[in-house]
């Protein structure tokens, strides 16, 4: 996706054993091939908290080349997060592994409770759904450099377009693959997610700073997009052409939404 190699190689597939659960048909046991992501294990990593505590304990451990190695990855895992707004890191699924004075890596698993269908902040006053990384030390620095300029290059709106492809056929296999509304609802979470990560990006924040901006969904409005083509480069351009442009002028006008069911007075095109 944004080229970050964080999580480890992870595929659909389809498979059978009768150690799986299946419900009974006729008092007999149909076992048939089951669909689901399946991750390929990394040998060698520990917890977060193990290796946290550990550096902590020892402060000579980790050498400042391998501490800013470790930031450029933990940057890296706050990006792929923010964006697919995993409501579910913690330091059990956040994994290092560090052999010091030789190897420092980071191993972002389990990412089965992301692409939400609303912003989770949205669903309950009573429960919040932070980003827990967001209390690190490493989450209060600013972006390194070079992998702002890298995302930003990234962030286009035919890149993000092409994503939002990719990501439908992705969401075929799932519980709300027959349902549009519903995978629409993701894409939304999603764009308003990079719109965010963007704005943060140019504003040179940190991780801790991009998770405390408020959440917001984008439509996507293609016809006006091609009826209208912006003579500008980038997501800014294109969102810039059009923000003095009335939400009444155009029914079918793309908007970002601030949740919850609030919507702005600008008209955003975008994606």
């Amino acid at each position: 996706m944004l080229q970050l190699d964080v999580v480890p190689t992870t595929r659909i597939v389809k498979l059978a054993s009768p150690s799986f659960f299946y419900s009974r048909f006729f008092g007999r046991y149909d076992i048939r091939p089951k669909e689901g992501s399946f991750q390929l294990y990394v040998n060698g990593y520990e917890s977060g908290n193990t290796v946290f505590a550990r550096w902590n304990y020892d402060k000579n451990l980790l050498s400042q080349e391998e501490e800013a190695k470790f930031q450029l990855l933990f940057q890296k895992m706050c990006i792929v997060d923010y964006v697919i707004r995993n409501t579910d890191r913690h330091m059990d699924n956040l994994l290092v592994r560090h052999v010091p004075g030789q190897e420092i890596n980071l191993a972002a698993i389990d990412n089965g409770l992301a692409f939400p269908v609303r912003h989770p902040e949205c669903t309950s006053r009573f429960h919040s759904f932070p980003f827990r990384w967001s209390n690190l030390p490493w989450a209060q620095a600013e972006f390194d450099q070079n992998l702002r300029r890298h995302v930003l290059s990234l962030l286009t709106p035919q890149f993000v377009h092409r994503l939002c492809v990719d990501l439908k056929k992705l969401f075929r296999h799932g519980i709300a693959s027959s349902n549009y509304m519903l995978v629409n609802s993701q894409l939304r979470v999603v764009r308003g997610q990079i719109w965010n990560l963007r704005q943060a990006l140019i504003a040179n924040e940190s991780p801790c700073d991009m998770a405390r901006r408020e959440p917001i969904i984008v439509n996507r409005s293609a016809d006006i997009v091609m009826r209208n083509p912006p003579q500008h480069h980038g997501m800014i351009g294109l969102l810039s052409s059009h923000l003095a442009t009335p939400i009444n002028n155009s029914a079918d006008a793309a908007v970002t939404a601030i949740e919850p069911e609030k919507k702005v007075s600008e008209n955003l095109i975008i994606f």
